[in-house]
């Protein structure tokens, strides 16, 4: 079946809001995102289109800086990572700070300094698709504002978590020949380290003996650019006040998309396999 069918700057294109509930991102200034309203296009068609652009949102949303992060959820008990969804939470380009200069000599010892990010991420007072006032993003937290009340119920009965994978972008000095890039890559200057500074303190965040650190991090090269390496560090991030990291084992999900039950009971799965449950290891900080 096909319709007539498009977008051109309004429904969920129509203004900053709307662009972070359905895509988690903003590009500013550009308020078209697909158009075939002088043709026909199958409804799967018009998902797929929606979602390569969602998807392309994102990159430049988690990518605009030296670091960036996949938000997940995951079944951690105690925690509630209900609202760990990007609708749900106000991520945009810029959100992923670069914080090298927070990094002292004192702190790194010996070891080279690869990246360091800080961020900061609130989440949004309900999903919606109006458009809020300035006023309301002016009264953040407070009533009447864009983001959940402080004295909301389930904020207040709850501890929130945001699992997330952490990545790190490294590119490729300019000076660095290719063997010695491959070597880099491949680890032959050392293993890759993760910590967080607390109060000016390093925490290393270490896998606990006999895990396997596959779970907890991993490495990857992008197919477009050979000369950037991703670090990642699975997290989960938790309101709680600061008191350690502990590592867990947990079922996640890296992919939140769903598809409506009743759509699915007379036609097949569009996108087969999204949203898979898997085994992650995170690295709490709580």
């Amino acid at each position: 079946m096909v319709y007539p069918q498009g977008t051109t700057g309004g429904t969920l294109a129509s203004s900053f809001r709307n662009k972070m509930t359905a895509f988690g991102a903003v590009i500013p200034g550009n308020e078209r995102w697909w158009h075939t309203a002088n043709e026909r296009m199958k409804v799967d068609s018009a998902v797929q289109m929606t979602k390569i652009m969602a998807d392309g949102m994102l990159e430049m949303a988690r990518y605009s800086g030296p670091a960036g992060a996949k938000l997940m959820w995951a079944d951690i008990p105690g925690l509630n990572a209900d609202r760990a969804d990007l609708d749900l939470l106000d991520v945009t380009i810029g959100t992923y700070k670069d914080a090298s200069a927070a990094v002292g000599t004192s702190q790194l010892g010996s070891q080279a300094l690869l990246g360091a990010t800080s961020f900061n991420i609130p989440m949004w007072n309900g999903r919606g698709n109006s458009t809020p006032t300035a006023s309301a993003f002016a009264l953040g937290h407070a009533p009447g504002g864009v983001y959940l009340p402080l004295t909301d119920p389930e904020y207040q009965n709850s501890t929130y978590v945001a699992p997330m994978r952490l990545e790190f972008k490294v590119e490729r000095p300019d000076h660095m020949s290719d063997a010695a890039w491959a070597k880099f890559v491949a680890g032959g200057y050392g293993d890759f380290q993760f910590n967080i500074l607390v109060d000016d303190k390093v925490v290393p965040l270490a896998v606990p003996a006999g895990q396997s650190t596959d779970k907890y991090f991993s490495s990857r090269i992008s197919a477009n650019n050979p000369d950037a390496i991703y670090l990642s560090v699975n997290l989960a991030v938790s309101d709680a006040p600061y008191t350690g990291v502990k590592a867990m084992l947990a079922d996640s999900k890296t992919d939140l998309y769903t598809v409506n039950p009743t759509y699915l009971a007379s036609n097949p799965d569009p996108f087969p396999g999204r949203g898979a449950v898997v085994q992650r290891g995170l690295l709490r900080v709580r």
